[in-house]
């Protein structure tokens, strides 16, 4: 009753796809690099472990250097590999920043300091091996208002402000009335060249 017929047909079988990702992570300047980790995502449950990475980081220079993922085999046959870079941050170890008047948080009102009294703004950088280092550094005020919480109003922004004195890096904040006013919180944000940064606040009694 029939014929049989036979033919053939190509079936694709496409690749999926697999995330390797590098990890991140800080280091002090001229200390050892951490070991950081690389992640797979997106193999098939029964195919765990056949795509493997490790992270390798490129530079150690100070600030942010890029962390690749190597890939392991460099071109598995069932997937396609799309990488994601880490971050190295390469800083400097801060030690005793902004210590008072200054305060990691807004201070209560009773923690003020009076105005035109000049403020001594003090960050100690280090390096792994625990020596000082003179840092660059931009110094930006803002006034947060009577409460802290106000949207922040700039009062000085000075690149390159701190003067390497004495192993510490300063800066001398004049509080002339100029700009400043009683009953007011203070946000004070230093930007190292290292790409870290320091914030401390200060209030000002009437």
């Amino acid at each position: 009753s029939y014929n049989m017929v036979t033919a053939t047909a190509t079936i694709d079988i496409a690749q999926l796809t697999a995330t390797v990702t590098a990890g991140s992570a800080t280091m002090i300047v001229g200390g050892s690099a951490p070991t950081i980790p690389c992640v797979v995502t997106g193999l098939l449950p029964t195919e765990s472990g056949v795509v493997t990475c490790t992270s390798n980081v490129v530079s150690q220079t100070l600030g942010g250097n890029v962390v690749t993922p190597i890939v392991n085999p460099a071109t598995p046959p069932n997937y396609a590999v799309q990488q994601v870079n880490g971050t190295l941050s390469v800083v400097y170890r801060q030690d005793g920043c902004f210590s008072a008047p200054l305060s990691a948080t807004p201070p209560p009102t009773t923690a003020f300091i009076i105005r035109t009294t000049p403020v001594q703004v003090r960050c100690t950088m280090k390096n792994a091996s625990n020596v000082s280092q003179a840092v660059t550094g931009s110094l930006l005020v803002q006034d947060r208002g009577t409460t802290g919480t106000a949207a922040p109003i700039t009062v000085l922004s000075k690149p390159n402000a701190f003067s390497y004195v004495s192993g510490s890096n300063v800066y001398n904040l004049s509080m002339l009335p100029l700009g400043y006013f009683g009953g007011h919180y203070y946000q004070l944000t230093a930007s190292w060249s290292d790409g870290s940064t320091t914030t401390g606040w200060l209030y000002i009694r009437q």
